[in-house]
């Protein structure tokens, strides 16, 4: 596949995506739902003796770091020095750091052939439908929604295998005891305004051969 997208391939996955996953859930994120025991790569790493990836390890036997601070301690400093494939690609907290054209012509093209014929990637980003998560950074500078992410890797040629919304733990726990006069607003101003209170997205795509 070219590496340039035009905005019809791309367009064309959003009936698709969206009839797969009418209404997105809400869950958890929780990496054991996930299991390889093939080569990983955390895209975006932070530092590699940062929490993030010291979690991962507990999951994963071979995780490979790539960030561009070179105070991280990374494997890799950029995308384009990994020469090798995983079997699980990690994206979180990144992409909105990165410039749109560049995510919808070249990265998502780096992300298909960094991964092996069966593998997998997770990609999470703030819910732009959550008021002010995502425009509370001055430095989120991809434009791109969820699902928008979600048509571009679908035209790249991988499957979209699930899709839903998140917070971390303490916001979910207060959602989930909402009481019914709660739970009633959140859905009036959701179905009204367009508004959600889940902080994330998670997408996860598989690649087929």
């Amino acid at each position: 596949m070219s590496k340039k997208l035009s905005y019809s391939e791309i367009v064309s996955f959003r009936s698709k995506v969206s009839e797969k996953f009418p209404k997105p859930i809400r869950k958890p994120r929780m990496w054991k739902d996930y299991p390889t025991t093939g080569p990983v790569l955390n895209f975006g790493s932070g530092k590699k003796d940062g929490a993030h990836n010291l979690e991962l390890l507990h999951y994963y036997q071979e995780v490979f770091c790539c960030d561009s601070d070179p105070n991280s301690g990374a494997d890799f400093s950029s995308i384009e020095e990994v020469d090798s494939k995983f079997s699980l690609i990690i994206a979180e907290h990144v992409l909105e750091h990165v410039e749109t054209n560049y995510f919808v012509h070249e990265l998502s093209k780096r992300f298909y052939d960094l991964l092996l014929d069966d593998g997998k990637l997770i990609i999470t980003v703030p819910n732009m439908y959550c008021y002010g998560v995502f425009f509370s950074d001055f430095d989120h500078k991809n434009i791109c929604g969820h699902l928008d992410m979600a048509c571009i890797m679908c035209a790249r040629n991988l499957q979209i295998s699930d899709y839903f919304l998140w917070s971390k733990i303490k916001y979910m726990n207060l959602q989930n005891n909402f009481s019914d006069t709660e739970k009633f607003i959140e859905s009036f101003i959701e179905k009204h305004y367009g508004l959600q209170t889940d902080r994330y997205v998670t997408l996860v795509f598989q690649k087929n051969g």
